[in-house]
């Protein structure tokens, strides 16, 4: 086989098998109700989160130590729909955001969860997550 069609071949395969994975991935996603971190730096991160419910109410204050390129979920921290106030700190660096979550399509409890990224660059950044 010749050096461009191999390469060629293993490029196609290579971006086949990224996209299906990140396909599964979002389509699943973290459970309700609960904060996702992903720190895609390559470096270790300690990021400080901090969820409040509209009355104030302390629901997480937390330091999460992420690995680079890594992962990390909470257990549940917003228990019914409605505002919450997210505060997130890496390196200095914080983000400050009021968001607002609908109550699942049975009723019980909160559809999406919160989701912090570490980007390569540092920036942080903190959103909804809904499905």
């Amino acid at each position: 086989m010749a050096p461009t069609t191999r390469r060629a071949l293993l490029g196609g395969l290579a971006a086949g098998t990224l996209l299906t994975a990140g396909c599964s991935t979002e389509a699943e996603g973290p459970p309700d109700g609960t904060v996702h971190l992903f720190n895609q730096t390559n470096f270790e991160k300690a990021v400080d989160v901090r969820v409040a419910a509209a009355d104030g109410e302390s629901l997480l204050d937390r330091t999460f130590t992420v690995p680079s390129g890594s992962r990390e979920t909470s257990a549940v921290v917003m228990p019914a729909a409605g505002e919450y106030r997210v505060r997130t700190a890496v390196d200095g660096d914080s983000s400050e955001r009021t968001l607002r979550f609908p109550a699942a399509e049975d009723g019980s409890g909160v559809r999406g969860y919160i989701r912090v990224a570490v980007s390569r660059d540092g920036v942080l950044v903190s959103r909804a997550g809904l499905r």
